[in-house]
């Protein structure tokens, strides 16, 4: 499991240091963390509108994201609703190595200051929390716990005071307890 989620970190920072710059090009790196929050509303809705920007990747995380939503909502009406539920998280994480250097981007460009670490700059992404909720409820510490573990490497948290390592002691501790059979 470890092995995995370095290979998947190890993924998106490979995606972000490829936009970066590029010598063959005579691209300059961007400096992440220092660059100037002097942006005008037109400059960023020209950069983030242009052909070829990274826009659809937003775009498409911002609609997984709502489908996610949905879902999560409807997830406990029927089985098939907790499976489409299931389905959907599962591709928005996996889709999110790609995601992630561009939500970094994005908060950077809108973002009023500059953060001490990049990470800051991502919005909150409920999907994880959600399917690691599913998870543990249906008995599957394991793969809920897994989940968290993922959201950690990407440096995301779930909007609670201990984040996603108190989510796991949690999952854990529920997993520990004897099942009622009622």
């Amino acid at each position: 499991m470890e092995v995995a989620l370095y290979i998947v970190g190890a993924i998106g920072v490979l995606m972000l240091l490829s936009r970066l710059g590029s010598k063959e090009t005579g691209d300059k790196p961007k400096d992440l963390l220092n660059d100037d929050r002097d942006h005008d509303a037109t400059t960023l809705h020209e950069k983030w509108h242009a052909p070829g920007h990274h826009k659809d990747i937003l775009d498409r995380h911002f609609k997984l994201q709502e489908g996610v939503q949905q879902a999560y909502k409807d997830r406990g009406k029927s089985s098939k609703n907790r499976d489409r539920f299931v389905k959907l998280a599962m591709e928005h994480i996996s889709a999110f190595p790609s995601i992630r250097p561009v939500l970094i981007e994005w908060g950077m460009d809108y973002a009023p200051e500059k953060l001490e670490n990049e990470s800051d700059y991502l919005v909150q992404v409920t999907t994880f929390k959600q399917l690691a909720d599913v998870l543990a409820s249906d008995g599957q510490a394991e793969r809920a716990v897994e989940v968290c573990e993922q959201a950690i490497g990407f440096g995301l948290k779930d909007g609670t005071k201990s984040c996603f390592t108190g989510r796991i002691s949690r999952i854990q501790r529920q997993a520990q307890q004897p099942q009622s059979n009622l």
